[in-house]
């Protein structure tokens, strides 16, 4: 068709919403995650993922309302368990840190746990995110089926690429249920964008040398905008591919 994907998927918008989800992390200071969110707002980004499961509570609700503290009320601010708690932690660090307005909790129990997921969606008022870890959309109907989660987070390698990722959105469209990609920001751009229920998308830029720069979708002000160049526009470079392949 000679289309970029997001309009042959029949998206209307131009560029989505990011968060920047590649710092904050679990290993850091509280100085040193500070000082990265302001970086990242320096840059143009308005919402911020932290990484949470320390192993006293206390100092993953330290961290996170000092970190609301310093970035101010209008940054979106989300936390990410890593499926590192049980449904009673994940309940109490909800209600301890509801002040800081979390724009989402994510995967706060392993992602198999759908009874304890539903449990933590429906004491708290702070939205519970999962879906990274389902497969296909059958994981995502159970998802449903068990009101285990408010957002959805499909993860392109796992639900069966494009086609797939498309289904769940349809399904989340059915239950109006907000989905947000897993990773993979350069191809999920154009589905976050033909997307009816997506409000913002993921990003890190992990792959970026792998792929040539006039065909990297382009941010700019916390938003990102895919190539208009066909399909996902995407070159992988050859000789990146030489220097890391292995056998």
């Amino acid at each position: 068709a000679g289309l970029p994907l997001y309009k042959l998927l029949g998206a209307k918008a131009k560029a989505v919403p990011v968060y920047a989800s590649g710092g904050l992390w679990l290993g850091s200071s509280l100085n040193e995650i500070i000082s990265d969110a302001q970086d990242y707002i320096k840059l143009g980004y308005s919402a911020l993922k932290i990484r949470v499961g320390q192993p006293r509570l206390e100092d993953d609700i330290r961290r996170v309302l000092k970190l609301r503290e310093a970035v101010g009320p209008e940054v979106k601010l989300i936390a990410d368990a890593n499926q590192g708690w049980d449904a009673v932690t994940a309940i109490k660090f909800g209600r301890a840190v509801a002040e800081a307005n979390l724009y989402w909790l994510e995967e706060p129990v392993p992602y198999y746990d759908l009874e304890s997921s539903a449990k933590i969606a429906a004491a708290l008022d702070t939205p519970l995110a999962t879906g990274e870890t389902e497969y296909t959309y059958l994981g995502f109907s159970r998802l449903a089926a068990e009101k285990a989660a408010d957002i959805w987070m499909p993860d392109l390698q796992r639900v069966g690429g494009i086609t797939g990722w498309c289904k769940i959105a349809t399904l989340a469209e059915s239950y109006n249920i907000p989905v947000s990609p897993h990773l993979f920001p350069e191809v999920s751009v154009h589905l976050a964008l033909a997307a009816p229920t997506c409000q913002i998308l993921e990003y890190v830029d992990w792959w970026e040398t792998l792929i040539a720069a006039q065909n990297r979708p382009r941010l700019e002000a916390g938003y990102l905008y895919p190539t208009e160049l066909p399909g996902t526009g995407l070159e992988i470079l050859p000789q990146i591919i030489e220097k890391y392949r292995v056998g």
